[in-house]
């Protein structure tokens, strides 16, 4: 990898010197090549999809305004809004966990995290096992 980058339009290039065997010649000098390259593999690993590990539940709400307040005094300055979250999501410093359903409601699963790929996470240790039903969104039911 050289150290000098180039930015053309906001995008940010570093040159890259890979050497490859060309007996056939089909590299010509001049050419751009898109190269996949395996940084690290892992084989029987327990992958979750990052959506999962995103996921986070709101708190159940009935109807009612989640703060408590109305239209009027929602216009009026007070006090921060509360986080409308359980109590299990109240700490945002936790460790990675992912949610499953136990009845109808989602369930915290802490897990320890290994690598990644962009689009799924490596688990490492947590009560995930292959086949296990993982929250990745929630909707609520229409009225």
């Amino acid at each position: 990898m050289r150290y000098q980058s180039t930015t053309t339009n906001n995008v940010v290039t570093y040159l890259a010197e890979i050497s490859v065997e060309n007996k056939q010649f089909l590299l010509r000098p001049g050419m751009t090549a898109t190269a996949l390259i395996t940084v690290k593999g892992v084989k029987q690993a327990v992958l979750v999809p990052n959506m999962a590990l995103r996921f986070t539940p709101s708190a159940p709400t009935s109807g009612a305004q989640p703060d408590g307040r109305g239209f009027i005094s929602k216009l009026m300055p007070g006090p921060p809004p509360r986080q409308n979250r359980p109590p299990e999501a109240a700490d945002d410093s936790a460790a990675p966990r992912v949610w499953t359903l136990q009845g109808t409601n989602p369930a915290p699963v802490p897990v320890k995290t290994g690598i990644s790929n962009g689009k799924w996470t490596e688990i490492n240790s947590g009560n995930v096992e292959p086949g296990t039903v993982l929250v990745v969104e929630a909707m609520r039911a229409g009225k």
